[in-house]
């Protein structure tokens, strides 16, 4: 149920190495489940969003008010924009969401519903999008190096990629153009230097499995060691605290499809 991955993310700025453990809905006892979620997700889009929020609340153990949790949504322009879908570019702005640590999860439902209609219309206009912002910067490479080191500025991002539908996907009419199918996906992306200290990363294949990849850079997550020059120990913590928000996460799911 778990990988990691060892190598450094990068030579680059000295940045401590990065991990990733993989949530794996092929591995729950039921598979009821686990149809139920994959379907669940590939309908409603970003209910995960609100889920993997209340787990890394109750990964922390904190049930303090006063602490607010900062999360990013990536979102796709390429359809406002009028981009064909077969054309490459960057076509992605974000879409923030501030969780109270404490919510319970009782309102988990109809926050996950606020959420995918908050995401739905965030996605409906080139307006006041974050990404617009960056005209406005006269050195990107200064700014982002001022970026470096300092506090970040979301706690959190969540950007799935959806379901791929295999039966969709054709090379022309007949059976024999059919393109080789696809039965799991897995993807994720490298810690994040400046951005969100953590990065759920979630992709599913129509009828088949759902997977979450959890990344980030060791030491962003702001746990305390014996020793702060302790890089193993705070490796140790950090691994502990995401197999926690993992069992959280599976918890949490149980119980949404069951309420939902």
């Amino acid at each position: 149920m778990e990988r990691l991955n060892n190598e450094p993310f990068a030579d680059v700025y000295a940045v401590p190495p990065w991990r990733i453990v993989v949530v794996d809905t092929l591995d729950w006892s039921n598979d009821t489940d686990v149809k139920l979620l994959v379907a669940y997700n590939y309908s409603h889009s970003h209910g995960d969003g609100t889920l993997l929020a209340y787990s890394l609340s109750a990964a922390i153990g904190n049930s303090s008010n006063s602490i607010v949790l900062r999360g990013a949504i990536p979102i796709n322009l390429q359809k406002i924009d009028d981009v064909p879908p077969d054309q490459m570019g960057v076509m992605s702005s974000v879409w923030m969401q501030t969780h109270n640590s404490a919510a319970h999860f009782e309102n988990l439902i109809k926050r996950a519903r606020y959420t995918t209609d908050a995401l739905a219309k965030a996605a409906s206009t080139l307006q006041d999008q974050p990404v617009g912002l960056l005209r406005f910067v006269g050195n990107f490479r200064s700014w982002y190096e001022g970026k470096l080191g300092k506090a970040r500025g979301e706690s959190y991002e969540v950007s799935n990629i959806m379901a791929l539908d295999p039966a969709a996907a054709t090379l022309g009419a007949g059976p024999q153009n059919r393109i080789v199918g696809v039965e799991e996906l897995f993807y994720t992306q490298p810690a994040n230097v400046t951005g969100p200290a953590i990065t759920f990363n979630v992709v599913s294949v129509k009828g088949g499995a759902l997977n979450v990849g959890v990344s980030w850079q060791v030491g962003a997550l702001g746990l305390e060691t014996v020793r702060e020059d302790d890089q193993e120990s705070s490796e140790s913590a950090e691994r502990e605290l995401v197999k926690r928000l993992c069992a959280a996460f599976k918890e949490a799911v149980d119980r949404f499809i069951s309420a939902d």
